[in-house]
């Protein structure tokens, strides 16, 4: 007759046992899911103190319109709304001597505080402001063997020429590039004359030789 409550009180400490087994696993589980929970939102929600330098960092000004003022003008405003300006001389006699022509990025662009705003002055010399020999009309040929026909077009305009193209095989000038030009840099040539560049292919492929 004695061992029955002796069973019966060994089975319920063991479901005693057990339950109290279950709570601690089930705290720790609830534990575990809060240091995750906790983690996950420390990296990923950013504090006040990130979200300003953040913002800082990404700081932001509208360019200046400066085409058409004087290329100290253009300067001053430029550096006035914290970007950086940078002159690129063009042949241009639409408008006097010094005075802005074009700018990139244009006007009213939204960008990062110090980013480079290039401006091209008009000059009524060649290019970066080489003057006429002899005030006799003749500008300097610029050197553009080697430039990108695009590169050099470009060139050869702001001097105050016309340019041409001529296309052949040269070797070992990669396509597009001017291997040669008439007349060559140094020499003067009338204002509006034309300058004749040489674009090379690219080399020779095997099937073609």
């Amino acid at each position: 007759m004695d061992e029955v409550p002796r069973e019966a009180l060994a089975e319920d400490e063991d479901e005693q046992k057990q339950k109290r087994k279950q709570s601690w696993l089930t705290l720790a589980l609830v534990l575990v899911v809060f240091i995750v929970v906790l983690l996950l939102w420390r990296y990923c929600v950013p504090s006040a103190a990130e979200t300003d330098e953040t913002e800082a960092t990404v700081a932001t000004a509208v360019v200046p319109d400066v085409v058409g003022l004087d290329e100290a003008e253009a300067i001053a405003a430029v550096d006035e709304a914290g970007l950086l300006a940078e002159s690129n001389q063009v042949f241009d006699t639409s408008v006097d001597s010094g005075i802005v022509v074009f700018q990139s990025p244009p006007a009213g662009l939204e960008v990062l505080v110090g980013a480079i705003v290039a401006i091209d002055v008009a000059t009524d010399f060649g290019i970066g402001g080489s003057a006429p020999g002899d005030e006799d009309g003749y500008l300097l040929v610029p050197d553009v063997v080697g430039k990108q026909e695009v590169d050099a077009i470009y060139a050869i305009e702001s001097a105050g020429f016309v340019s041409s193209s001529r296309r052949g095989n040269k070797e070992p000038y990669q396509r597009d590039a001017v291997y040669d030009q008439t007349p060559a840099a140094g020499n003067r040539a009338p204002f509006g004359s034309q300058v004749v560049i040489y674009v090379s292919n690219g080399p020779s492929s095997p099937g073609n030789v």
